[in-house]
């Protein structure tokens, strides 16, 4: 069998895949973990937002198979796919559901994480802009749906696994590589004259990688809280832990008032003829 040696996954591709891939797996085990390392769980959900901006500018200004009309499932798509009579390159049309549902979770994940509280010490970047009552209802969804993400992860896994084993496709090696080799064979001609033409037409060039980037770095600052830093907490009540805390440092101060008060009004002993 002649097989071809093809151009997938351009560079930019590639760094957000596996840059998201550690942020993703340093997030969840820091949360879980929690304790300490909850500051380097915020940090990591920070991360991911800039990176979540970024693949999606790459949607539509990126190189050729990640821009997200390539590879958008349609009926017509996914019936050729299930009829083995689908040979494009790039994400397959089921694959692509994985894609959306996979930034859909992390984005929203990253993003809900910047409002969470957990009514002691720990407050998301972006707490200040919402209300108490909303910021817990956010903190809810947020610690529910990471299990969800959780699943569909195992599922991505499962998924290559299958794709190695079975079909024997490596789909890990491209997404390291860039390049992908295929069956040279009359099936497959057309995708390899399209993968010709198209990555040549439509690339990721300096401008479009200078915007991007710029507009990630622009929200990873926005999702820090750096630019929130002169912004006053509105319409946000104490926790009941803030109060219990006020009320002891107070109570503390006031004994310490009162000690002080018992001390100047002891009389201070007279100096004797024996004091030098």
């Amino acid at each position: 069998m002649q097989t071809v040696k093809v151009e997938i996954w351009d560079l930019p591709t590639r760094l957000f895949h596996w840059l998201l891939v550690f942020c993703v797996f340093g997030a969840i085990a820091t949360g879980l973990v929690g304790g300490e390392w909850i500051e380097l769980h915020a940090k990591f959900g920070i991360f991911c937002v800039g990176l979540i901006v970024f693949r999606v500018l790459l949607g539509f200004i990126g190189g050729y198979y990640s821009r997200f009309l390539q590879f958008f499932p349609t009926p017509k798509t996914l019936l050729q796919y299930l009829q083995g009579k689908w040979h494009g390159l790039g994400h397959n049309p089921f694959g692509a559901f994985s894609v959306f549902a996979l930034l859909g979770l992390v984005g929203f994940q990253s993003v809900s994480g910047l409002f969470t509280n957990d009514d002691i010490t720990l407050y998301g970047p972006l707490f200040k802009l919402v209300s108490k009552e909303t910021s817990d209802f956010i903190t809810g969804w947020h610690t529910t749906i990471v299990y969800v993400l959780m699943a569909f992860i195992v599922l991505h896994i499962l998924a290559i696994m299958f794709y190695r084993i079975v079909k024997k496709d490596n789909l890990v090696k491209p997404m390291i590589t860039g390049f992908k080799e295929i069956d040279g064979g009359e099936a497959n001609k057309a995708a390899i004259q399209e993968n010709i033409d198209n990555n040549e037409k439509i690339k990721c060039g300096a401008g479009a990688m200078t915007i991007a980037v710029t507009i990630a770095l622009i929200s990873l600052l926005f999702a820090s809280g750096k630019m929130l830093k002169n912004v006053e907490i509105n319409n946000q009540e104490p926790t009941e832990m803030q109060t219990e805390m006020e009320n002891q440092n107070e109570s503390s101060n006031e004994n310490e008032n009162e000690n002080e008060n018992e001390n100047e009004n002891i009389p201070l002993p007279q100096k004797s003829e024996y004091d030098w």
